[in-house]
């Protein structure tokens, strides 16, 4: 049901040309497994890795920041997973 709903938002996003996004932040959306099924599940919408290359091309040079906010998790394992995340994104080819 939840991949229907987002299924949905981004259909209707894509009428209107606006760009959608999930964001960690509580609820049952907000708890990163279920973020990651669902990303998982639609992957054409997976664009973390179009980002940081993005940015790289730009020229970003600066630190990346992750989020380890989750009141319910210790922020140094949710922080670990979300560093392993980030290092398993596939590198930038040329």
């Amino acid at each position: 049901m939840a991949i229907d709903f987002i299924k949905y938002v981004k259909l209707r996003a894509d009428e209107i040309g606006c760009n959608r996004a999930l964001y960690n932040h509580h609820g049952w959306f907000g708890n990163p497994y279920n973020q990651v099924e669902i990303i998982e599940r639609l992957p054409e919408d997976s664009f973390e890795n179009e980002m940081i290359n993005v940015l790289r091309d730009e020229g970003f040079d600066g630190p990346w920041g992750i989020l380890g906010h989750i009141k319910s998790e210790d922020v140094q394992k949710v922080l670990e997973r979300n560093m392993n995340g980030l290092k398993s994104l596939r590198p930038r080819t040329n």
